[in-house]
C-alpha cells in the first residue's frame, strides 16, 4: 500500500473548491477525495489514464487530478 501526499499547491486549489462550493457539495467532494485517495494508495501504477510523458490523469466527479 502507498501513501498519497499532497503538494502545497494541491491543498490550496482544493481548498478554493472547497470555499467555491454550493451548499450540500462538501459531502460529494469529501466522497470523491475520499475515492481518488483509495485508489492512489493501492493501484497508483495503473490507476486513471495514461498522457503524455509519464503523466496521468484520474478522475473522481467532479475532480480530475494529475
Amino acid at each position: 500500500m502507498y501513501r498519497v501526499i499532497w503538494a502545497p499547491a494541491a491543498r490550496v486549489e482544493l481548498a478554493a473548491i472547497w470555499n467555491s462550493a454550493s451548499t450540500g457539495d462538501d459531502q460529494l467532494l469529501i466522497w470523491a477525495v475520499s475515492d481518488l485517495v483509495f485508489r492512489l494508495e493501492r493501484y497508483p501504477e495503473t490507476e486513471g489514464e495514461s498522457r503524455y510523458q509519464n503523466m496521468r490523469v484520474t478522475f473522481s466527479w467532479p475532480l480530475a487530478i494529475v
